[in-house]
Protein backbone atom coordinates (compact mmCIF):
# COMPACT_ATOMS: atom_id res chain seq x y z
CA UNK A 1 0.00 0.00 0.00
CA UNK A 2 1.25 3.42 -0.89
CA UNK A 3 1.34 6.13 1.73
CA UNK A 4 -0.94 8.94 0.58
CA UNK A 5 -0.37 12.44 1.86
CA UNK A 6 -3.47 14.57 2.56
CA UNK A 7 -4.26 17.14 -0.10
CA UNK A 8 -2.73 20.54 0.40
CA UNK A 9 -5.24 23.29 1.11
CA UNK A 10 -5.21 26.54 -0.83
CA UNK A 11 -2.89 29.17 0.49
CA UNK A 12 -3.87 32.80 0.66
CA UNK A 13 -1.39 33.81 -2.07
CA UNK A 14 -3.25 31.83 -4.75
CA UNK A 15 -5.66 34.03 -6.71
CA UNK A 16 -9.33 33.15 -6.78
CA UNK A 17 -11.08 33.46 -10.11
CA UNK A 18 -14.36 35.31 -10.41
CA UNK A 19 -16.35 33.50 -13.07
CA UNK A 20 -19.29 35.87 -13.09
CA UNK A 21 -20.05 38.39 -15.82
CA UNK A 22 -18.03 41.58 -16.03
CA UNK A 23 -20.96 43.72 -17.15
CA UNK A 24 -22.29 46.96 -15.79
CA UNK A 25 -25.64 46.53 -17.56
CA UNK A 26 -28.03 43.70 -18.51
CA UNK A 27 -27.79 42.13 -21.97
CA UNK A 28 -29.84 43.85 -24.66
CA UNK A 29 -31.79 42.26 -27.50
CA UNK A 30 -30.71 44.81 -30.12
CA UNK A 31 -26.97 44.70 -29.39
CA UNK A 32 -25.18 42.14 -31.64
CA UNK A 33 -22.16 42.01 -29.33
CA UNK A 34 -24.38 40.73 -26.55
CA UNK A 35 -25.26 37.72 -28.72
CA UNK A 36 -21.56 36.97 -29.17
CA UNK A 37 -21.04 37.36 -25.43
CA UNK A 38 -23.93 34.97 -24.76
CA UNK A 39 -22.47 32.36 -27.14
CA UNK A 40 -19.07 32.73 -25.48
CA UNK A 41 -20.60 32.20 -22.05
CA UNK A 42 -22.61 29.16 -23.21
CA UNK A 43 -19.65 27.34 -24.73
CA UNK A 44 -16.72 28.37 -22.53
CA UNK A 45 -18.12 29.55 -19.17
CA UNK A 46 -21.67 28.19 -18.67
CA UNK A 47 -21.60 28.98 -14.94
CA UNK A 48 -21.48 32.66 -15.94
CA UNK A 49 -25.13 32.41 -17.04
CA UNK A 50 -26.13 31.43 -13.50
CA UNK A 51 -24.04 34.26 -12.04
CA UNK A 52 -25.53 36.73 -14.53
CA UNK A 53 -29.03 35.70 -13.51
CA UNK A 54 -28.17 36.01 -9.81
CA UNK A 55 -26.72 39.48 -10.37
CA UNK A 56 -29.50 41.04 -12.46
CA UNK A 57 -32.63 39.07 -11.60
CA UNK A 58 -35.29 40.14 -9.13
CA UNK A 59 -36.00 36.46 -8.24
CA UNK A 60 -32.81 35.76 -6.35
CA UNK A 61 -33.81 32.76 -4.25
CA UNK A 62 -35.66 30.33 -6.49
CA UNK A 63 -34.81 26.78 -7.47
CA UNK A 64 -35.24 25.86 -11.13
CA UNK A 65 -38.24 23.66 -11.78
CA UNK A 66 -39.07 22.74 -15.36
CA UNK A 67 -42.80 22.64 -14.62
CA UNK A 68 -42.73 26.27 -13.52
CA UNK A 69 -40.44 27.47 -16.31
CA UNK A 70 -43.00 29.43 -18.34
CA UNK A 71 -44.40 31.06 -15.20
CA UNK A 72 -40.87 32.18 -14.32
CA UNK A 73 -40.43 33.57 -17.84
CA UNK A 74 -43.46 35.80 -17.32
CA UNK A 75 -42.33 37.10 -13.94
CA UNK A 76 -38.53 37.33 -14.39
CA UNK A 77 -37.49 39.74 -17.15
CA UNK A 78 -33.80 38.74 -17.05
CA UNK A 79 -34.62 35.06 -17.49
CA UNK A 80 -37.02 35.95 -20.32
CA UNK A 81 -34.33 38.02 -22.02
CA UNK A 82 -31.83 35.15 -21.82
CA UNK A 83 -34.46 32.76 -23.16
CA UNK A 84 -35.32 34.93 -26.17
CA UNK A 85 -31.69 35.67 -26.98
CA UNK A 86 -30.93 31.95 -26.90
CA UNK A 87 -33.99 31.25 -29.06
CA UNK A 88 -32.85 33.82 -31.64
CA UNK A 89 -29.33 32.34 -31.68
CA UNK A 90 -30.65 28.83 -32.30
CA UNK A 91 -32.84 29.83 -35.21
Amino acid sequence: MANHEPDQTKTSDEPEFYLGPNLTRPLQLWNPLDYLRLLYWCFFFPQTLREYHKKYSSNKGYRFDSRKFFRMLRTDSILALLFWQGWILVF
